[in-house]
């Protein structure tokens, strides 16, 4: 459900027939005011191989010496942090880095585009005509490679 305060940016609202079931989608288009796509700072650290070996080394390098020093558990274990997460943050320091909001769509590609309008235009056909059976299998069989393919679970047939 969508509300909104403000008619004047809806656009248009529909029905549609994706092709992937017998339910159909609702689409509204909505124009927004301009996006600020100013950059942002994030903190975040770097985990690669050269870091994780750099902590490695780091690591085989103590001699625990001041966790075995402390007598009451509480002590051990602060200890056993403060020395651990000395070594961590050596190897893997917190960068600011600079991010900008986008948006990727590069991940529809056209064999998706093209394989979705196939399902909606056989989607169609099923359901406004009398079909032979032959072509009711070929638009099952293509409904459950496309399925497949939509899910990510087709490796290169």
């Amino acid at each position: 459900m969508v509300i909104i305060n403000e008619v004047k940016y809806v656009n248009s609202i529909r029905v549609m027939d994706l092709g992937l079931s017998d339910h159909h989608a609702q689409s509204i288009s909505i124009s927004l005011p301009e996006f600020n796509n100013t950059p942002y700072k994030v903190k975040k650290r770097k985990f690669d191989e050269v870091n994780t070996q750099e902590f490695l080394h780091l690591l085989k390098q103590l001699t625990w010496r001041e966790v075995y020093s402390e007598t009451g558990t509480n002590a051990k274990v602060k200890a056993f942090m403060d020395v651990f997460l000395y070594c961590y943050n050596c190897a893997f320091p917190i960068e600011t880095v600079n991010m900008r909001s986008r948006i990727k769509t590069n991940w529809v590609t056209q064999g998706i585009k093209t394989s979705s309008e196939r399902m909606r235009l056989l989607d169609k056909q099923r359901k406004s005509t009398k079909i032979k059976k032959k072509d009711l299998e070929y638009t099952n069989q293509y409904r459950k490679i496309y399925k497949m393919q939509r899910n990510g679970k087709m490796i290169n047939m």
